[in-house]
């Protein structure tokens, strides 16, 4: 009985999915364990077999049986599954205020830490151009030196 309860919200839930299909390239299926498999919705069937599964057939009739216990939500996305984000560049020495440039700007960030005007915090730690733990005089040296080009960014 607990199963067909299931199986009827599922096919409910579905129908309703359906009617909102339309603005979507993909319904995703995420998976308990994490993976996620997604399926153009153009042409695309989903019955049930009676043994708790999901049988999804897609336009070119391939067809996938999944397990409804292994389904943890059902997304309409235009993407077929979520681009991996960008890693973070790594950052250029010298470039305190993180805008791809290292130039008199940096110097003028380094001296807004040492006067007060700004923490160190505001800079992530890049107004630390030699590492020493400690913004200073000889921060400003390390940027004028890479500016000057006497110092690599890396």
């Amino acid at each position: 009985m607990m199963k067909k309860v299931i199986i009827l919200l599922l096919a409910t839930a579905f129908t309703g999915l359906a009617a909102s299909a339309d603005a979507y390239s993909y319904l995703r299926i995420n998976k308990t364990g994490g993976d996620v498999v997604a399926y153009s919705v153009e042409g695309l069937k989903i019955t049930f077999d009676g043994n708790g599964n999901a049988v999804v057939v897609n336009s070119d009739n391939t067809a996938a049986t999944l397990a409804l216990a292994d389904i943890a939500t059902l997304e309409f996305s235009n993407e077929a599954v979520e681009p991996e984000p960008e890693p973070d560049p790594e950052p250029i020495k010298g470039d305190v205020n993180n805008d791809g440039v290292v130039n008199a700007t940096d110097i003028g960030c380094i001296v807004n830490v040492i006067s007060g005007t700004e923490s160190a915090e505001t800079y992530e730690g890049r107004a630390d151009v030699n590492e020493d733990e400690v913004v200073n005089a000889t921060d400003i040296s390390g940027v004028v030196n890479i500016i000057a080009g006497l110092e690599s960014e890396e």
